[in-house]
């Protein structure tokens, strides 16, 4: 995994959670054209609560399937959130990603999760 994540986020999450961060599969090292991290369904259930307890708002996220030796590809299913500005925010995207990632069909190792995220409105300065 390259040392330098490509976005500021990423960056600040790899300083903050870095045990989370190495979980994650770096898409742009994988020929996806996308500068993201992509976990596995437990592993990224455990960053929405590291990112939620870090003031975090999940504006949502997209399904990839990740298989081994081809190259990911996105499922083109997805989900988003709309935050209100309301100190709520982190906590009912929180609950919209885990519901979303709870209930999407399980298909073996080969689905993972992109995250998209910023802080909360009542959390940035």
């Amino acid at each position: 995994m390259a040392d330098t994540p490509p976005t500021d986020a990423l960056r600040k999450f790899q300083e903050n959670h870095p045990d989370l961060y190495r979980k994650g599969l770096p898409l742009w090292e994988q020929g996806a054209g996308v500068a993201e991290l992509a976990w596995n369904r437990t592993d990224v259930l455990e960053v929405i609560e590291a990112l939620e307890r870090d003031g975090q708002c999940i504006l949502g996220g997209d399904v990839w399937e990740v298989v081994e030796g081809i190259q990911p590809t996105p499922s083109h299913a997805n989900w988003y959130f709309d935050p209100s500005g309301q100190r709520s925010d982190s906590w009912a995207s929180k609950e919209i990603a885990e519901r979303y990632i709870e209930s999407y069909p399980q298909t073996g190792d080969s689905v993972h999760f992109v995250l998209v995220w910023r802080p909360a409105a009542w959390a940035r300065s």
